[in-house]
């Protein structure tokens, strides 16, 4: 079973500037029998702290009506004398109708619960009206005649009752169970428990993993109620239908009981209540527990920030470097397409054999080339030169690499073998003209009569340079000329600068001097002796 994943549909709930409570719904919750009130008054507090704009209790008990509760802003109605529940019902107008906390079995009861499945708009049952309808076939019958949605929250006692079951062979089969429940009722369904299970007639049956041994107490499943019934009648503006209100309400409830762990309270003594008010805290925010560790990071440029003016540049740059030392060079004619493969600084002290080292060069560059075509969806004739090789066999196994990378390119193609001077020759469909990303950058010498490479891509060329002079030719220690402006850019910064991070990467001392006698990106290497350090 998938797991729930709801919390993206919060970002419906935000509220225009000029909304007002009606567009936030209004529901109406009917349960509170004698002795039971406590539990309607749990659910009035999750619609409540769910965001409903009205949210109203009609009571069964009538000195539970007038009793002193903590939130004024809630709406109590005396029903128990109401002989017409229908009537009374659509008297109210809610948005949603939640029934069943603490609405006990009475004659009463039932009469509101029959009234409640003949509404038309979206429906909660739990609790009580659950066992009513375990008792009651013809109700049954009535959930499944709704033309309007319905979602019943049973706990697995209450889900044993409604199939004439065991509790042991629901929690045996807690899918099953769940199953069952949807092919008979034909509404959505919340199995509450471990691990809650979400599932409709329509969809696929959801596994809520949040959620803690906290929540074993009376009156969460009430909370969870209105928190449902909340989002569905918020839902009228926000374009929140039942069965999204539902998945969001019980991923919020769970979530709602972990923080309340992480924060201290609980598992052991968490009430339902204080998990009514964290609810607030998940509707705008995922993680409340990391408001306090969260800064606010302020950059210039957010692509500086993350590289991505470098990744670009690098990818669409006239020269490719890859991580081995070798690198392409891409040029586009109005003809053709030309990639011409280097090894570079590319060196492995276990290949003596230049055939093979060329074979190993042209395997990496293969994979590369293919990237490159799809990247820049180059199309029509592409001509790549690879380094030469005499084996015939080294030839066969560089025409097969490059045509198994290119399998992955959904455009029509086709690879024709090496010739005799190393050139592949592939065509590809033309589907638009080729991507290109301008990567040069003004000359700050000649003011824009020329142009030079970008500044990211030359300081990726100035380290794969450190790297071959330390860790592949062994110099632990030495001198590094560059031009002035590249010297100050690379020294730029007291304690974080390129150069220190080079060093401390690649293990080596590095002293760099500036020499107005270099070329703007030029750069040459020597040992502490003065010798000169050849990369090539």
């Amino acid at each position: 079973m998938p797991n729930l994943n709801a919390l993206l549909l919060r970002a419906r709930l935000i509220r225009k500037s000029d909304a007002h409570k009606g567009d936030m719904g209004k529901v109406l919750l009917i349960g509170g029998a004698p002795g039971m009130a406590g539990a309607i008054f749990l659910s009035a507090y999750g619609s409540l702290y769910g965001g409903a704009g009205w949210t109203m209790i009609g009571v069964l008990d009538s000195k539970s009506a007038h009793v002193q509760i903590e939130q004024p802003e809630l709406m109590i109605q005396d029903i128990s004398q109401i002989v017409d529940a229908s009537h009374f019902i659509k008297s109210i107008c809610p948005d949603c109708l939640a029934v069943g906390p603490g609405l006990g079995l009475s004659d009463h009861a039932l009469q509101f619960l029959e009234a409640s499945l003949a509404f038309p708009g979206p429906l909660i049952l739990d609790a009580d009206a659950l066992n009513l309808m375990a008792d009651q076939p013809r109700l049954a019958q009535l959930l499944r005649e709704r033309k309007d949605p319905c979602t019943i929250t049973p706990h697995p006692g209450e889900a044993a009752r409604l199939l004439d079951i065991s509790v042991k062979e629901v929690q045996a089969n807690r899918s099953q169970a769940m199953q069952m429940l949807i092919d008979r009722f034909q509404c959505y369904v919340v199995l509450k428990g471990h691990h809650t299970l979400v599932g409709s007639p329509n969809d696929a049956i959801y596994t809520c993993q949040a959620g803690n041994p906290g929540m074993a107490t009376g009156g969460m499943g009430d909370v969870l109620t209105g928190l449902i019934a909340s989002l569905a009648a918020q839902g009228i503006c926000h374009h929140l239908n039942l069965w999204e209100a539902t998945c969001l309400a019980v991923e919020l409830h769970a979530r709602a009981a972990d923080h309340l762990v992480q924060s201290g309270i609980g598992p052991n003594g968490m009430t339902a209540l204080e998990l009514a008010k964290t609810v607030r805290k998940f509707l705008h925010n995922s993680a409340p527990e990391l408001e306090e560790i969260v800064k606010e990071h302020k950059v210039e440029d957010i692509f500086d920030a993350f590289n991505i003016h470098r990744q670009v540049k690098s990818s669409f740059a006239k020269q490719v470097n890859l991580k081995s030392g070798a690198y392409l060079i891409v040029e586009h004619t109005e003809a053709m397409h030309v990639i011409d493969v280097n090894s570079g600084n590319r060196k492995q002290a276990s290949v003596k054999d230049q055939e093979e080292n060329a074979l190993q060069t042209n395997l990496e560059c293969a994979k590369e080339v293919a990237r490159l075509l799809r990247l820049r969806d180059m199309g029509g004739i592409i001509c790549v030169d690879f380094i030469d090789m005499q084996n015939k066999d080294n030839q066969k196994k560089l025409h097969d690499a490059l045509r198994e990378a290119m399998k992955s390119d959904k455009a029509k193609h086709n690879v024709l073998a090496p010739s005799r001077f190393g050139v592949v020759e592939i065509t590809r469909e033309r589907v638009k003209p080729v991507t290109q990303v301008q990567t040069t950058e003004q000359c700050p010498s000649c003011h824009g009569k020329g142009v030079v490479e970008a500044s990211v891509l030359y300081t990726d060329q100035l380290e794969n340079e450190v790297r071959v002079v330390g860790q592949e030719l062994g110099h632990k220690e030495f001198i590094m000329h560059v031009h002035p402006m590249v010297e100050a850019y690379l020294t730029k910064g007291w304690w974080n600068n390129i150069k220190k991070s080079w060093q401390k990467k690649y293990g080596v001392k590095i002293k760099l001097e500036a020499s107005s006698s270099s070329e703007l990106l030029q750069s040459k290497y020597f040992s502490p002796s003065g010798e000169e350090i050849v990369l090539k």
